[in-house]
């Protein structure tokens, strides 16, 4: 705070102050924000990211760009009147094949650009290494996948360098029953 004078008479000036914070979650549910910034996942496992943002300075922000350090530009010069105590998030999904560590980065001003603040926070996401049991029954063949209803539909299935099928069978099936040529790859 600065004390300005004025022909005798005393006038208080409060200087206004950009500020914000970020934190970043993770999680499995892609309809609500996660609590942690950690979790252990599967290989291929959805994993959704939220971004909340909160504006704690004095000025409010107009303007708003977001990166991740692993899922690029999220937004970019996004118009959203963030007022001071307010606070505003976005998800974003993506599929998580390695053990992942990003960082995003939210900045807020004004056209300009003036009042230009900058928060960033980290998640981390953990993929789980098979299990020996679980190689063991990839060695051996064995057949981990719930056998076929007629409730399931056609529908992709993604293996890292592999796709495959389910499909809705009649009766007791085995995994060689539902594996057949698709879009030109031929039965494993």
């Amino acid at each position: 705070m600065q004390r300005l004078a004025v022909a005798g008479a005393c006038a208080w000036i409060w200087q206004q102050e950009a500020a914000i914070t970020l934190n970043k979650t993770v999680g499995a549910d892609p309809n609500t924000c996660a609590l942690t910034d950690e979790i252990t996942v599967a290989s291929g496992t959805e994993v959704t990211y939220c971004y909340t943002v909160e504006n704690t300075g004095t000025v409010e922000l107009n303007l708003h760009d977001l990166d991740d350090s692993e899922l690029g530009s999220i937004l970019n010069g996004f118009p959203f009147a963030l007022s001071p105590t307010a606070s505003a998030f976005m998800t974003t999904s993506t599929i998580i094949n390695v053990t992942t560590v990003n960082t995003g980065t939210w900045s807020a001003y004004n056209a300009g650009p003036v009042n230009l603040v900058t928060a960033t926070d980290a998640a981390t996401v953990t993929v789980q290494s098979p299990t020996a049991a679980t190689l063991a029954d990839l060695a051996a063949g064995v057949d981990r996948m719930p056998a076929p209803t007629a409730a399931r539909r056609w529908r992709p299935y993604r293996q890292p360098q592999r796709l495959c099928w389910v499909q809705p069978l009649s009766g007791a099936a085995s995994a060689s029953d539902v594996s057949q040529e698709v879009e030109g790859h031929p039965k494993p």
